[in-house]
């Protein structure tokens, strides 16, 4: 990092982060219907946070970093709000043209995909709102090179950061990755499965806190959605279904600030993640990591980089994180 981010600051950073992710969200909200100014202020945020200035901040090949996944993910999610209300109005062409540019600028600033996962940053926020309308023309253009050989990683920000983790610490000569943060239910039912085939699948499984704290959720339902991602892998060739399973949330913090039933909590970080590890554990040549046996089962916040009396203890210490992308890294070694 130069004196340009010091400047800068993390609490911009972390301010201007949740905007971005606010107004992404907002974007996809079907009873928000006036979405123009969203469109002025993404734009906006966009002139002031650049690839070209993201250099300036930090190597284009160095290792994760906070403040290096904030950045990226600012223009990343003002990128997909641009392109979620220009398919909105029909015009998926126009995103995709705009979407080029993108990542030529990133390309330009060194932001390579052979070296660097911000690419697949803007890939994980921008894929979803154009998966009806991708080509496999479409990722040649945004420098794909290997569709026949992906690493397909789903899930949330804590699978993206595990495989820009993975990214940093494999080769991976001879594949590409393609991230997509959502679930895989949306990938999967889209024109974008067709497009390339999986070799090895990744996800750092998020279904305890989904169980616990979704509204309108049922054990059946969440369940369901695991044997859903099995039955999919099974329709592809892939040679490696890797899992993080058992992961677990701040038990103590969801019951006082959520008022989530203890039992409720309790059962999702224990009995309920051993059924969805047990549905994952037929997947093709699956590969479970227990996340207990990297940070050991706790009702507080030990595991979390979270402040203490955060409600919903999420996001994990990032030393525990690297024990994590080492033993990915292990499974994958030979692909």
């Amino acid at each position: 990092m130069t004196e340009f981010y010091r400047r800068l600051g993390l609490k911009i950073l972390w301010a201007e982060y949740n905007n971005s992710v606010n107004r992404l969200t907002a974007a996809f909200d079907k009873k928000i219907k006036d979405k123009k100014s969203m469109v002025k202020d993404a734009r906006e945020t966009l002139s002031k946070f650049t690839y070209s200035k993201m250099r300036k901040c930090f190597n284009p090949h160095s290792p994760f970093l906070l403040e290096k996944e904030f950045f990226s993910d600012i223009i990343a999610c003002n990128a997909a709000v641009i392109t979620r209300i220009l398919c909105l109005a029909g015009k998926a062409d126009e995103a995709m043209e705009q979407l080029k540019d993108f990542y030529r600028q990133a390309y330009m600033a060194g932001f390579t995909r052979d070296r660097s996962f911000v690419l697949n940053r803007l890939d994980s926020r921008t894929f979803m709102p154009l998966r009806r309308s991708i080509t496999r023309r479409y990722l040649e253009e945004i420098g794909f090179n290997h569709l026949d050989r992906i690493l397909l990683c789903t899930g949330d920000c804590q699978t993206m950061q595990t495989a820009e983790r993975i990214r940093y610490r494999l080769d991976l000569k001879g594949m590409d990755v393609l991230a997509y943060q959502h679930r895989l239910g949306s990938l999967a039912e889209s024109g974008l499965a067709g497009c390339f085939q999986p070799v090895a699948y990744f996800f750092f499984v998020n279904a305890a806190a989904d169980y616990a704290l979704l509204p309108d959720t049922t054990r059946r339902s969440m369940l369901d959605s695991m044997q859903y991602i099995v039955d999919w892998l099974h329709t592809t060739r892939v040679k490696k279904s890797i899992f993080v399973t058992h992961v677990y949330f701040g038990v103590d913090n969801v019951v006082r600030f959520k008022r989530v039933k203890r039992s409720t909590a309790i059962d999702a970080v224990t009995r309920y993640s051993d059924d969805v590890a047990a549905i994952l554990s037929r997947a093709p040549n699956a590969h479970l990591i227990d996340f207990r046996d990297i940070a050991p089962l706790s009702h507080g916040t030990e595991a979390f980089r979270d402040a203490p009396d955060y409600p919903v203890p999420l996001h994990i210490r990032f030393d525990i994180m690297d024990c994590v992308s080492e033993r990915i890294a292990e499974a994958l070694a030979g692909l």
